[in-house]
């Protein structure tokens, strides 16, 4: 049996700006074994075919003078069949094999010497990775785990909390104790990551959107400490997920789920709440063929959802529901008040406190050609975006208590809607030359837009309390003043793989770029978001020369609202609003040598 290490690895790296390593990108699979004939001896020579009829896929290679092989930059999946020769020995055939994300499937034969009126043997069955072969903890999702699991979310993250390390905490996001910012995603060798590192790790999580589709996806695979230098750039994870293709066999899917409130739960330790109003359905479809037979492939997914949910499940508190188990504390007199007195003395709008629904929709499509040039080379271009938004009331902690819940209350024109839009375009070039030689080239470039709507106009921040607590939220969500956020990220990626009978040398090179521009506008519209007004002294208020005066500390007593709703008004028509621009590049050199 072979027991092959990983002794020594040798990095040279450049790096501009910040400490650099080669991430984590990897959608090929690995297989290797050893010919012996009798007496255990080594065939040098022998001649190993590998077929994936379905995919084109028809390899034929020599085994080494130790009568080793090894195969690199193989798709994954499968059946694949192997089969065997050598002169003056039988025959030998393993088939049915399927190959996981980033694993080296060891499949060894044994030849028996030829006999008069004996036929070529055939051993069919499924191969197995051998601990010895991975290179660190990891966990692998196969294709047939992701259909046949359950999962409400249909996310990523339903399948990756499958490993061991993971916190359920956090969704199936952090690992081995680390927040989820911490790992490293990649998508067909695409940087998966949201670069500036806002919110959620991956794509899409500002609006609660997946960024492809569960359709789309063949395998999925977690390293937590790989032994490879190919596979780095975190101290969570490397969650490498690789998507489908087409085979010669024309295959799709057409699917749609929805659900509602009622198919929630309405008991908590046997007492009866009140479920929030919640409509949601999610329809997409999936195929893929062969463009031409044994060549060319395509795969294509598009999916959409859309998902209508109340704020919050209290609503405010009137004659009629006192001391129901959804009544805030907040009065219905005092949030009517409060929107009179807006409107009457400055026209603003506050919209609704209650009986209206917030909206995420999103749109995710992928589209990718494989195309098998010959033998010895493939091309695939991969192409997969998503277009989604999100309406979500003002962020309930970030200046202190905003709610909507049982104690603090919120108007509706007090939020905003997030948008993500995402592109990318990636394609990889796998060559082999011989059976000593292998290449991998990929090229990915990804295109990032985040920006917000918000549903008020121009208007500083209104906090108002009550008992020394947030009591009523109006006014403009200050978060969302002109707040935009655009990444493109670049990356190249080469490796090249030199198979000797003791060693197998990788020698690679990476270069990644990131470009930001950041509208971030806190203040924007005056500095009293940070500051309240107790209730009584808002009701009591009076007008002084047209204005409503407040008691705002920590400004003295007197200081007028309409200062900053003037402020806020000459500030959105002036429009003008700084970038800040950023560009980190890196550029890394590595060498490797893993022997037997």
């Amino acid at each position: 049996m072979r027991k092959p290490k990983l002794l020594h690895a040798l990095f040279l790296t450049v790096v501009c700006l910040i400490t650099l390593q080669a991430k984590s990108q990897v959608t090929t699979a690995t297989l290797s074994g050893i010919v012996t004939g009798t007496a255990n001896k080594p065939l040098a020579g022998a001649t190993v075919k590998i077929v994936f009829a379905n995919a084109g896929i028809n390899k034929t290679i020599t085994s080494n003078s130790d009568g080793s092989f090894v195969v690199p930059n193989l798709r994954v999946g499968g059946p694949y069949k192997i089969t065997v020769s050598f002169t003056g020995y039988q025959e030998k055939t393993e088939d049915d094999i399927n190959l996981e994300l980033g694993q080296n499937t060891a499949v060894d034969f044994m030849l028996n010497t030829k006999s008069v009126g004996l036929e070529n043997v055939t051993v069919t069955g499924k191969s197995k990775i051998f601990d010895n072969k991975r290179t660190g903890a990891s966990t692998n999702i196969s294709s047939r785990q992701l259909r046949q699991l359950p999962t409400i979310s249909r996310s990523a993250d339903d399948f990756t909390r499958l490993t061991p390390s993971a916190s359920s905490t956090f969704n199936g996001t952090s690992f081995a104790g680390r927040n989820g910012q911490y790992n490293n995603y990649s998508l067909d060798g695409a940087v998966f990551n949201t670069p500036f590192g806002l919110d959620a790790p991956t794509p899409g999580g500002q609006t609660s959107s997946q960024p492809v589709s569960l359709d789309a996806i063949d395998q999925i695979q977690v390293n937590i400490a790989p032994y490879d230098v190919t596979q780095a750039g975190f101290t969570g994870a490397g969650v490498n997920t690789v998507t489908k293709s087409g085979t010669n066999t024309f295959t799709g899917t057409v699917y749609g789920f929805y659900r509602n409130q009622n198919f929630t739960g309405d008991k908590v330790d046997g007492n009866k709440i009140v479920v929030p109003k919640l409509t949601q359905y999610q329809t997409g479809l999936a195929f893929g063929g062969a463009l031409k037979k044994d060549k060319v492939f395509y795969f294509l997914n598009f999916e959409t959802e859309k998902r209508d949910d109340a704020p919050t499940s209290f609503v405010a508190q009137n004659t009629g529901n006192v001391g129901k188990s959804n009544t805030s504390r907040v009065l219905q007199q005092d949030l009517d008040a409060v929107r009179s007195i807006l409107k009457s003395k400055f026209g603003y709008e506050t919209g609704d406190y209650q009986g209206f629904t917030y909206t995420q929709k999103s749109y995710k499509w992928l589209a990718k050609i494989d195309w098998v040039i010959n033998n010895n080379n493939n091309l695939s271009f991969t192409y997969n975006g998503l277009d989604a938004y999100k309406e979500k009331p003002a962020h309930p902690s970030a200046i202190g208590r905003r709610g909507p819940d049982f104690t603090t209350l919120q108007f509706r024109n007090s939020g905003y809607r997030i948008n993500n839009k995402l592109q990318s375009f990636g394609t990889e070039l796998k060559s082999s030359f011989g059976s000593r030689y292998a290449n991998k080239l990929r090229l990915v470039y990804t295109r990032f837009r985040d920006t917000r709507d918000p549903f008020s106009t121009p208007f500083p921040v209104v906090n108002i309390s009550k008992n020394n607590v947030r009591y009523i939220i109006a006014g403009h969500e200050p978060f969302s003043i002109n707040n935009i956020l655009n990444q493109d990220a670049f990356q190249a990626t080469d490796n090249f793989n030199i198979i000797l009978p003791k060693h197998t040398l990788t020698f690679g090179a990476s270069y990644e770029s990131f470009k930001f521009a950041n509208s971030f506008n806190l203040t924007g519209y005056g500095p009293t978001l940070f500051n309240d007004v107790d209730i009584k002294k808002f009701k009591d208020s009076v007008p002084v020369s047209g204005r409503i005066v407040f008691d705002f500390p920590p400004f003295a007593a007197g200081y007028p609202l309409d200062v900053d709703v003037n402020y806020a008004k000459n500030r959105a028509a002036a429009n003008q609003w700084t970038f800040y621009y950023l560009t980190v590049a890196q550029y890394s050199a590595y060498a490797q040598d893993e022997w037997k």
